[in-house]
């Protein structure tokens, strides 16, 4: 993978996980959701019910195996400095009317967190399911199984834009720090 730096030289990337070198490991729990709300619904209802604070970052896309470009909007809330809370939903070009849409818990989970976020999650008018998806049930063959490897491409591409959005940051931070001197 390559980049152009600040002066439009090309450059490798370092420390961004290969597509072959990613894996949907226990770092995820993956909760599936289904309602009728668009993401700013959705988001609204989950902060006002869990007393979040998501927040709403840039969205990212991807081409699939057929070459359409899938985008997503995506919110970020960290939970207890442990715990990054995502919300993944797909920007279609035609609006559903029921879709699903992906809370990911990264990080450090408690066993009784998950539990209660599905009991509050259906407590939530709009809400019809809320199912948390282990991928270690699923099985660990991507060929036996497209779920898996659907949500590893949607992690990835995830990460991938988090990570550059994170560089994005931090070089406007150091030209922040260079324009006071």
């Amino acid at each position: 993978l390559y980049h152009l730096n600040h002066i439009g030289e090309i450059m490798p990337v370092y420390n961004k996980k290969t597509y072959s070198d990613f894996s949907a490991d226990d770092d995820y729990d993956i909760v599936d959701i289904y309602s009728n709300f668009n993401e700013i619904q959705l988001s609204f209802a989950l902060n006002t019910k869990l007393k979040w604070q998501l927040k709403r970052l840039s969205d990212f896309g991807f081409d699939d195996d057929k070459g359409q470009t899938n985008r997503f909007a995506l919110y970020h809330f960290a939970y207890e400095d442990l715990t990054n809370i995502y919300l993944i939903k797909p920007i279609q070009a035609q609006a559903a009317i029921l879709s699903t849409c992906y809370l990911i818990l990264h990080g450090v989970v408690r066993p009784d967190f998950k539990e209660k976020l599905i009991a509050e999650m259906h407590a939530i008018q709009g809400i019809f399911t809320a199912t948390v998806i282990n991928l270690n049930l699923l099985g660990t063959s991507t060929k036996r199984n497209p779920l898996i490897m659907q949500l590893t491409n949607l992690l990835y591409h995830m990460e991938s834009h988090l990570l550059d959005l994170r560089q994005k940051e931090k070089k406007e931070r150091r030209i922040n720090e260079l324009r006071t001197f």
